[in-house]
């Protein structure tokens, strides 16, 4: 038996997707080339939408953040065979507001994930970059077999703080009445994860 599609469109729980590919069935496994997208959906309408029923605090937040998702098949799935898969997240820079303190935060993501039909797993972070008042981080980095029993991380990162700015967003119930200053962080890095349990 075979099943094709192209260009299948729906909006699951305000979701917009879209389906393409084809999928041939055997007794015993199907061979499978296929990918399912998530084109350019506003966060805001799936807040809005269930925050009332399930997160009533995200009533508080609003957010202009749009996120694209791709999930991609190809290759053989039986009891012993499995296909390749590749993903990806997207979130152009967007913004958020957190009403009840007030605050601001700028995010962007870009994030890649392979897995090979042997199931060796790598991540790679493009890019990730969040500010919030006074607090300004940006990195990239890569994970290598994380299903395996040793994976490698690799880690870029850039972070800035200016403790005078961050305090206007730290409530008052923790009793620190003033502080300022500055730090900065340069971070390169690449460990195993044997290595950070070490410590």
């Amino acid at each position: 038996m075979e099943l094709s599609s192209d260009g299948i469109r729906a909006t699951l729980a305000y979701m917009p997707l879209s389906l393409d590919g084809q999928a041939s069935f055997l007794s015993d496994s199907a061979a499978v080339k296929a990918a399912l997208r998530l084109e350019d959906c506003p966060l805001d309408t799936i807040r809005s939408r269930y925050a009332e029923r399930f997160v009533p605090a995200f009533r508080d937040f609003s957010t202009d953040a749009r996120i694209s998702a791709d999930l991609e098949a190809d290759g053989v799935l039986s009891a012993d065979k499995f296909p390749s898969l590749e993903a990806c997240l997207r979130i152009p820079h967007s913004h958020t507001k957190y009403y009840p303190e007030d605050i601001e935060a700028e995010l962007t993501v870009d994030i890649d994930a392979v897995m090979s039909s042997d199931k060796v797993l790598n991540a790679d972070i493009h890019e990730f970059c969040l500010v919030i008042p006074g607090i300004d981080v940006d990195l990239d980095g890569e994970a290598l077999d994380l299903l395996g029993a040793d994976p490698t991380y690799m880690l870029s990162a850039d972070a800035s703080a200016d403790i005078g700015q961050f305090m206007t967003i730290v409530p008052e119930r923790f009793g620190i009445t003033n502080a300022s200053g500055d730090v900065r962080l340069n971070l390169s890095a690449r460990t195993r994860r044997s290595e950070l349990m070490s410590y």
